[in-house]
């Protein structure tokens, strides 16, 4: 027999419906449906002092608004969430990652896809990396180094967006953002298992720099546009996998922070002064994953 008949109830509230569903199963069509994809923007520049920054918040809007043009062919873009500068808290944000996780699971599948883009102070204490959202008292960084534990959002607590079901690329262009995947194996097999990939925009105890003069966006973030407008398309197919893009801004983030550094035109992400970070040419990493060919961009459709 090729058929199959497949019986459904559901009660909500005080409704209930019976369903018999009736498929032949001689020759099944492929489903059209694209994955879906989600993503996330976390975001901080409204530091005081010498912690003055200018491009995160821009950075992760230009992502944003970059990442539903150019994956149009290959999911079906649905919500987007921006926390940016005092929308992030450190005492709120567990609820904050708890909302945003319980929307995206109530519809994701393993399938889909989601990207969560960071821009803005990072810093490492103790061997833990913490994303640091603006506050008042935070105006050297002598403070942000030696309170980021008390200020800052705690890398496990960013993390949990792995528990919204789906596969889930972070993207960090923060300083030390290498730090969430320095020497510890253990940290990085709970992403491999949830099907989540880190990539940062510098290796461990490094600074990441912004462009205030010509590029205008953090150096990371300009070559990870460039990127997704074609330009990290090796193999000419029209498609931008993951592995493309990531050996694309390994490969250019170094040759163009170098370049900033040499023309004096850097702001770095956290000052060089007391973390013991020298200015030398930045350089993306990321941990491994198990996606296979994972498609992340294609040419805009005119």
């Amino acid at each position: 027999l090729n058929k199959l008949v497949v019986s459904a109830s559901h009660t909500t509230k005080k409704q209930f419906f019976y369903d018999r569903l009736l498929f032949d199963t001689t020759n099944p069509e492929p489903s059209s449906e694209l994955p879906k994809l989600f993503v996330v923007g976390i975001a901080a520049d409204r530091y005081v002092g010498d912690l003055s920054l200018q491009f995160p918040v821009k950075d992760v809007q230009t992502v944003l608004e970059r990442l539903p043009e150019v994956t149009t062919k290959n999911y079906e873009f649905q919500d987007e969430f921006f926390l940016r500068n005092q929308e992030i808290s450190k005492d709120l944000f567990s609820e904050d990652v708890g909302e945003i996780v319980g929307d995206i699971k109530s519809v994701a599948t393993t399938t889909d896809l989601l990207i969560v883009y960071i821009a803005g102070h990072g810093a490492t204490r103790n061997g833990e990396y913490f994303f640091v959202p603006p506050d008042p008292s935070l105006n050297s960084t002598d403070k942000l180094y030696d309170q980021c534990d008390t200020y800052g959002v705690q890398w496990d607590e960013i993390a949990r967006l792995t528990d919204a079901g789906c596969r889930t690329i972070f993207i960090l262009d923060t300083c030390f953002a290498g730090d969430v995947l320095a020497g510890a194996k253990a940290r990085t097999r709970p992403l491999v298992s949830k099907q989540a990939v880190v990539l940062s925009s510098s290796e461990a105890g490094q600074l990441s720099y912004e462009d205030k003069s010509k590029l205008k966006h953090g150096v990371f973030t300009w070559c990870l546009l460039q990127a997704l407008d074609m330009m990290a398309d090796e193999d000419k197919d029209d498609i931008v996998d993951l592995d493309e893009l990531i050996a694309y801004v390994q490969q250019e983030v170094p040759i163009k922070s170098l370049s900033v550094i040499n023309r004096g035109a850097i702001q770095a992400l956290a000052s060089a002064r007391g973390s013991g970070a020298t200015l030398k040419a930045q350089k993306p990493v990321s941990s491994t994953h198990n996606f296979g060919f994972l498609p992340i961009a294609t040419p805009i459709e005119k």
